[in-house]
């Protein structure tokens, strides 16, 4: 990794940092200046300004959480398999992350809009699609039902995604990694073939 990429890692660490702590809105530039000890001028150089910075920490989030999951999918040798294997790539990949999930589920909320939020439903469609594709040869042969491309994701993580949301709040109350083989049953119950 060459210095201009280590600075803007530095960055969005300290960006990353500042935003859990204090929220976005109440984070400025020079926080995360202090945070990173990179200069303004750096900071402008690598993002336009703090709603830049953010984006550019939420696609990167979404960047790697998407990576990671369609490595698992790709893996998977069966419907069941790649089912609950999402379900538990979802589940340790918040346990990894919790800053920068924490960061992703409340930007969108927190930030009047994502600077480049074109780009991320541009993604978004390309993500679901390559999801869709994992998919159909389960779908194909039975082991999984066929719903639009839209569903699989929601069906995948929506109870997971709601324990995290709880789980963030309250970390010592809920054994996330503890509940994980229930979520995993309740997302294959979702999509395996009806009887």
């Amino acid at each position: 990794m060459n210095q201009q990429s280590n600075r803007k890692k530095d960055i969005l660490t300290a960006a990353l940092s500042c935003f859990t702590d204090m929220g976005i809105a109440a984070t400025s530039i020079d926080d995360i200046r202090l945070k990173s000890g990179a200069s303004i001028g750096s900071i402008y150089h690598h993002f336009s300004n703090k709603e830049g910075l953010a984006t550019a920490l939420f696609r990167e989030g979404l960047e790697g959480y998407r990576q990671g999951l369609i490595d698992v999918l790709s893996e998977a040798q069966s419907g069941e398999v790649l089912v609950k294997g999402a379900v538990d790539f979802h589940v340790e990949w918040a346990l990894a992350h919790p800053d920068k999930v924490r960061f992703m589920l409340y930007a969108k909320r927190e930030m009047s809009v994502l600077a480049d939020d074109a780009v991320v439903r541009e993604e978004t469609g390309d993500f679901l699609s390559r999801v869709k594709a994992l998919f159909t040869p389960f779908i194909i042969k039975g082991e999984i039902r066929q719903f639009p491309k839209e569903l699989y994701i929601p069906l995948l993580s929506g109870p997971s995604q709601e324990l995290i949301r709880i789980w963030l709040s309250h970390p010592k109350v809920i054994d996330l990694k503890g509940m994980k083989p229930y979520l995993a049953e309740a997302a294959w119950n979702a999509l395996r073939p009806s009887s």
